[in-house]
């Protein structure tokens, strides 16, 4: 996944620096086609484990909690919702953007300009936040769960 994030990033950099038929733009999308193929073919195997615990009762789950306040705490504690949620406000600038940039009515216009630079901030804080928060902490829970299963 961190390459598949990498070479995204990598991309829009690339597209947005050096236009998009650069050296580093095609080497980017290489990557992203051999590291998407390879997440579609290795995620069933790598998730097996992690179900077969749950399906096992391996994991250790806490008491579910007595209110929805508790609840939505617990939830809201997780650094993946935080990240994921740090993530969509970036999904609404790029919202916003794709709003100003198709619906100036003048080609080249101020609003357009301004609404593909919102686009592609958007863009790339939704790739960076994947790349360097997201994944890190899906890879240390993967990590740590494959090993308890492996010790247990």
């Amino acid at each position: 996944m961190w390459l598949l994030f990498g070479s995204l990033i990598t991309i829009e950099v690339g597209r947005l620096a050096c236009g998009q038929s650069a050296p580093v733009v095609l080497v980017a999308s290489k990557v992203l086609l051999v590291a998407a193929v390879t997440l579609v073919l290795l995620l069933p195997f790598s998730l097996l484990p992690l179900t077969l615990m749950v399906g096992s009762g391996q994991l250790n789950q806490a008491p579910a909690p007595k209110t929805f306040a508790a609840a939505a705490r617990k939830v809201l504690r997780d650094p993946v919702m935080q990240a994921y949620l740090a993530s969509m406000m970036f999904v609404l600038l790029l919202g916003v953007g794709a709003l100003l940039n198709y619906t100036s009515p003048v080609k080249g216009s101020r609003q357009e300009r301004m609404g593909s630079v919102i686009f592609e901030v958007g863009v790339l804080g939704v790739y960076t936040v994947d790349f360097f928060v997201i994944c890190p902490i899906l890879t240390v829970r993967m990590w740590r769960a494959w090993r308890m299963m492996l010790h247990s």
